[in-house]
This record gives structure tokens, sequence and C-alpha cells, in this order.
């Protein structure tokens, strides 16, 4: 006996077919000045414990200042209820892999495949930071910084959240170069943070 499908039940099939996942990477959008993503299913997947890459840059980006990206990262998944792993826990790890802290293929799209299953935590936290520059500009002293970040699930690298922008930023009431280069930092970082949502809702399950 065969089966025959309406029209209307053929129409269902193939739009759940061609219906992307709730949790998708969509690097090619992140070329836009300014662009954010959060998965539809983020509170039922929210990690807890977040390993933290060490910080992708370009060559403007010295040792310290990465170190301090990664560091702001750190501290501000505390400030939203995170947990995250000990840096140098992390740093032992991909160096008793063998493994290169290269996570991108292109200029938009995160390589998330040498990382999968790694970390013995649910999330890992990838960041980027593709300009760096202190040029002059009449709004006064002050920073052009680009960069991204991305968490993901730590099992499946599946990304969970994503945010990639472009800002001038201007430091003000510090004083020596190198509160003044942290503040922008700081700013910078927190912005790329700024829609992540705090405190995970779900109990990590031992």
């Amino acid at each position: 006996m065969k089966t025959v499908l309406s029209i209307g039940a053929a129409l269902m099939v193939l739009m759940a077919l061609a219906t992307p996942p709730a949790c998708q990477q969509t690097g090619d959008r992140l070329n836009t000045a300014d662009y954010m993503e959060l998965c539809q299913d983020f509170d039922l997947l929210a990690p807890v414990d977040v390993a933290i890459l060490p910080v992708e840059a370009v060559e403007t980006v010295d040792g310290p200042a990465r170190k301090e990206f990664r560091l702001i990262c750190y501290q501000s998944l505390i400030r939203k209820g995170y947990a995250p792993v000990a840096l140098d826990y992390v740093d032992d790890l991909l160096n008793d892999q063998g493994r290169t802290n290269t996570h991108l293929s292109t200029r938009s799209t995160w390589n998330t495949a040498p990382f999968k299953g790694l970390f013995f935590s649910d999330g890992v936290l990838m960041i980027s930071i593709e300009c760096f520059r202190e040029p002059a500009m009449p709004e006064g002293p002050g920073f052009e910084i680009w960069g991204k970040v991305a968490l993901c699930d730590a099992s499946t690298m599946t990304i969970l959240y994503q945010h990639y922008t472009r800002r001038k930023v201007f430091p003000s009431d510090v004083q020596g170069r190198e509160r003044f280069v942290s503040k922008a930092i700081a700013s910078f970082t927190d912005e790329l943070l700024s829609a992540l949502p705090n405190k995970p809702r779900r109990a990590r399950v031992e």
C-alpha cells in the first residue's frame, strides 16, 4: 500500500528541511560594521564554566594588550554570573595538546574545529582584534578598535553568541599611558560582551 502525501504535507516537509538550526554560524554577516547574534535557544544551552582562548590579533596589538583584552573578558564573565576557567590552565592544556591558537579561518569566519571537545568546560570564548590603532582624531586622543567575540558550546563548538563591532574609544579621567590604554581596552571589551545575557538560568548538571 502506497502512502501519498498531500501538497500541504509535502510543503511542510520541505520547509522543515530548509529551516536552519536554532544555532547556526553566519560568519559572512560579520562583515557589517556592527553585528550581534544570540542563539534562540541560549537559555537552554548557555554554558556556565567558560574557557577563554588567547586573543588572536593584528600585529599592532602587543603581548600585554592581548593579555589585557583576555583578562577583561575574564572579569566581565564573572560579573555576568559565569565561571571562567583559570587562564593558565587553558594555556597549559593548549600547549600539552599542541594546539595552535588560530581560531579564525577567514576575516569573518571562526575556525572552531580544533577546539571541539578539548576543554572540560561548558563553553569556549574566542576573541579576535583586527584593528587597534591610535590615529589623530578631531574628537581628541583615543583609539579605533575593530574586533569580535564568540561564545561556543564546548562539546560541539556551536556558536551561541557572537558580536562584531567597530568603535572609536576616548578614555577620559585617566593619568599615565598604561591606564589610558587599559581603559580603552576595557571599554571596547565590555561593548563586545554587552548583549551577552547575565547569569545563565540553567544549573550545571554534574
